[in-house]
């Protein structure tokens, strides 16, 4: 995939509740796989709140590289396996589907998706054990 022309976007029809520092995510065409609300916190947040309908993935790696002083390119890899999970969990879509590289995604070990912790209510909470800071 070709990260620096791919514009991700939040789907339509999910209920979303934004807070000043997470979003609680719920996919009602998913509910009975789902079950329970996804709570994106810390810099898994942050991605969420960089995705626009503007930027590409590459550009929301340098706006994120930017607030934590490092590279893009140390960020890519983490920020493309959210959005490749929240794509699968339907919260996102990229512009061109076809162009997303799905053979590596399984190949994934980024903290985003092997931290999932129960919230106050079980909701499922994804922080990002990668610390930018």
């Amino acid at each position: 995939m070709k990260s620096d022309s791919v514009v991700p976007a939040r789907r339509d029809g999910n209920a979303v509740l934004e807070r000043a520092d997470s979003v609680v995510l719920l996919n009602p065409d998913r509910l009975s796989v789902q079950q329970q609300a996804l709570i994106l916190i810390g810099s898994a947040f942050e991605v969420w709140a960089a995705v626009d309908e503007r930027r590409t993935i590459v550009e929301i790696c340098e706006l994120l590289g930017e607030r934590y002083g490092k590279a893009a390119s140390e960020l890519e890899h983490d920020v493309f396996s959210l959005l490749v999970r929240l794509q699968s969990l339907g919260f996102v879509e990229f512009g061109d589907v076809r162009s997303v590289d799905t053979q590596n995604v399984s190949e994934c070990r980024s903290q985003f998706r092997v931290r999932r912790d129960s919230g106050p209510a079980g909701e499922q909470q994804w922080g990002s054990g990668v610390s930018w800071n």
